[in-house]
């Protein structure tokens, strides 16, 4: 937009009605939540890119399709976003995201989720597990630091299985250092 055209745009603000203004400040909001999404989906997969599918570093910008850049592979000619091979591939609403993401943090029921960001309960569930699902796919590169492990032992309980390989006992008890569980 051209500096005069936005200047004319600003000027007509105060000729707006009330709910006309109400309008415009929630499109706004929603196109600010949308960027800020998509800037964090960016932003999180970073410099170091590689094919999901042959894992080749060989790409090249392809474009962009709703407002995510696109690549191309070199090695297998196929096309990705940041968000190909991850649990938030092909959600809809990003606009609605950062809410979805603010409701996880404070621990909403499903029904207030799907009551603040106006979309259905199936669907609020479904982003639940989703974004829960992202967490899981992030893996420590290296183990730095001081890593201590101990031996735990627990009551192995073979109820309904055939052929115990060990003499059956009675209820309680405690659990022996020389004792294994059932493999």
């Amino acid at each position: 937009m051209r500096q005069q055209q936005m200047t004319r745009l600003i000027h007509s603000l105060p000729q707006l009605t009330h709910h006309q203004r109400q309008q415009l400040a929630s499109s706004l909001q929603a196109l600010l939540d949308h960027s800020q999404a998509i800037a964090v989906v960016e932003a999180h997969s970073g410099g170091s890119r590689a094919c999901p599918r042959c894992n080749s570093s060989l790409l090249v910008k392809n474009g962009s399709a709703n407002g995510l850049q696109r690549f191309k592979c070199r090695h297998c000619a196929r096309t990705f976003n940041a968000l190909t091979g991850t649990p938030l591939a092909r959600l809809h609403l990003r606009d609605k995201w950062m809410g979805q993401a603010q409701a996880l943090g404070e621990g909403l029921s499903l029904n207030q989720v799907a009551q603040r960001l106006g979309v259905a309960q199936s669907t609020a569930f479904r982003w639940r597990h989703r974004f829960l699902a992202c967490p899981s796919n992030q893996q420590a590169r290296q183990l730095v630091g001081i890593a201590e492990a101990d031996e735990s032992y627990f009551l192995v309980s073979c109820k309904g299985q055939r052929g115990l390989l060990r003499k059956a006992r009675r209820r309680g008890g405690k659990a022996l250092a020389g004792c294994k569980g059932s493999e």
